[in-house]
């Protein structure tokens, strides 16, 4: 008894992970879909290319689903949206500061100035939307990209889900002469924060099909 247990764990598994290689829009008649550049809304430049390229590598693990890119002729388009709060100040907000020495202002006509708080830790909120769309028009496709396509239904949308997307990064502190070097620093940090937000996005979107399908 218990070996036949453990032959059915096994093959229960075993067509679990098939299933999930299988193309999930089949049975919207979907066999082709195309991935071209996403939108960025979000109060970082040039993040767009990253989103998009997680996610059409995730789309490449399908059996019987071919992924184009760009603006190729398709059976179905995936848009991507990147957005995130208006203001910068309340996408990366701060959580944990650091007092450090001011430098500036020891001359006898400034007089002593008290320290500097600076961020040492914060968190980065963006999200990404995400929608696959049958055969869509350059129209449709524009209005779906808006804030008004957000609760956008109809025959043609397969697919129209928001992922919420967080990260905590540490920032680097740093004192006289590196102060010079602390900016560039920190936007490498931001950078790869942002790539960890890409690579979650691609895997919650693939977590979100299997569930959804």
């Amino acid at each position: 008894m218990r070996y036949f247990l453990l032959f059915l764990i096994l093959t229960s598994c075993a067509g679990y992970k098939f299933r999930e290689k299988e193309n999930p829009f089949m049975q919207f008649g979907v066999r082709s879909i195309s991935v071209p550049m996403f939108y960025n809304h979000s109060s970082f430049p040039n993040v767009e290319g990253v989103f998009t390229k997680e996610v059409y590598q995730t789309m490449l693990d399908y059996k019987g689903l071919t992924i184009k890119s760009g603006n190729q002729d398709a059976d179905a388009v995936l848009v991507g949206i990147v957005t995130s709060p208006d203001k910068r100040k309340d996408t990366l907000v701060p959580n944990i500061f650091s007092s450090v020495k001011n430098i500036y202002g020891n001359n006898i006509f400034e007089g002593k100035r008290d320290d500097l708080y600076v961020p040492t830790q914060s968190t980065m909120s963006m999200q990404l939307r995400i929608i696959v769309i049958k055969q869509p028009t350059k129209e449709e496709i524009l209005f779906l990209a808006t804030k008004l396509g957000e609760k956008a239904l109809g025959a043609k949308i397969i697919f129209n889900e928001v992922i919420p997307l967080t990260i905590t990064q540490s920032l680097k502190q740093l004192t006289g002469e590196s102060i010079k070097v602390i900016g560039t620093q920190n936007r490498g940090i931001e950078r790869r924060s942002i790539d960890t937000l890409a690579k979650n996005a691609a895997i919650s979107f693939k977590d979100m099909i299997l569930y959804a399908f």
